[in-house]
């Protein structure tokens, strides 16, 4: 796959597949991605949060077991399958209007500066 995670085709297909996440039946992962979007955290904050970082092994383990156990030409099927999806994915979002992400306020403890309890 080419490098579909860098620019704004990136994120818009990060968000496409994050709108996908939270509108699905895992409660654990959609709740993970509503995080996401609504801006409380990044992915990258996720994928180390404690509260997280679990679960995403618990999900991501079993797809690199059987990446593992796939013959060459499973593997050759997969990709493809992939990119087929990439590309539908990017189809989708250029015809998406895309919602403006919501205004993220200060996280826990950003606030706390000398100047914000003087005595």
């Amino acid at each position: 796959m080419d490098d579909v995670w860098g620019g704004e085709r990136g994120r818009r297909v990060e968000r496409a597949l994050l709108r996908s996440m939270a509108d699905g039946g895992d409660p654990h992962l959609a709740e993970l991605a509503r995080e996401v979007l609504d801006g409380r955290f990044s992915l990258r904050e996720a994928a180390y949060s404690s509260a997280y970082a679990e679960i995403l092994r618990e999900k991501t383990a079993p797809l690199a077991e059987a990446w593992r156990n796939m013959s060459e030409l499973d593997r050759a099927d997969a990709v493809a399958n992939a990119e087929q999806y990439e590309r539908q994915l990017l189809e989708q979002c250029e015809t998406a209007v895309e919602p403006a992400p919501p205004e993220r306020g200060p996280r826990e403890d950003e606030d706390f500066s000398e100047r914000t309890y003087r005595l």
